[in-house]
């Protein structure tokens, strides 16, 4: 039998709407600023608008550590990675959007003030959605692969969708409600 490999790897109900609401409130408790575009952290509401914060705490990336080693090998990836950057929440209200954009480049990481990613770049991304797909419209997730293709798992409250970095993805207008979010990037040596 033949195995292909897999453009993305999710796994559902990793965690409940309580937890996703905790992981809610650790955003509104830090506080939320404008998403920016690329390593230039530049304001461009035509191609990303929404708000985001940073957090780094033990138990995101325990769960993601998990589940990431079983992602990038089912998938066919297997890809060497080393660490995560610290999660981002993103909180999209009506109107906010993120336009086809990729999260990793060919340049690695040259920032001196971050030295455990210096040389790195980003080669497996993570969106978890924490918000309960009743409560707002629009705000699908979607890759580009020749067409558009919407990922229902890019709904499904609690879930873990484990993708290349590579990959062309949006999320689409909110036109109802509000979509939170919580994305991840694993980074490790660039490919050879």
């Amino acid at each position: 039998m033949e195995m292909r490999r897999s453009d993305y790897w999710y796994f559902n109900n990793i965690f409940t709407p309580d937890r996703c609401q905790y992981i809610i409130d650790l955003g509104l408790k830090k506080g939320f600023h404008k998403g920016t575009v690329a390593r230039k952290k530049r304001l461009n509401t035509k191609v990303r608008k929404s708000q985001v914060c940073f957090l780094h705490n033990q138990y995101l990336f325990d769960v993601i550590n998990t589940y990431l080693p079983t992602a990038n090998k089912s998938a066919l990836w297997n890809y060497r990675y080393e660490r995560i950057e610290d999660v981002q929440l993103t909180r999209y209200e009506k109107g906010d959007h993120y336009s086809w954009h990729v999260d990793s480049t060919l340049n690695p990481y040259t920032d001196p003030k971050k030295p455990n990613f210096y040389g790195k770049i980003r080669k497996i991304s993570l969106v978890v959605p924490l918000s309960d797909p009743r409560t707002y419209k629009g705000g699908n997730f979607q890759f580009w692969s020749g067409k558009t293709l919407t990922i229902k798992e890019g709904r499904k409250q609690g879930s873990l969708l484990f993708f290349p970095s590579y990959l062309w993805h949006r999320v689409t207008p909110i036109t109802e409600g509000i979509r939170y979010s919580l994305v991840a990037w694993i980074c490790g040596d660039p490919f050879v």
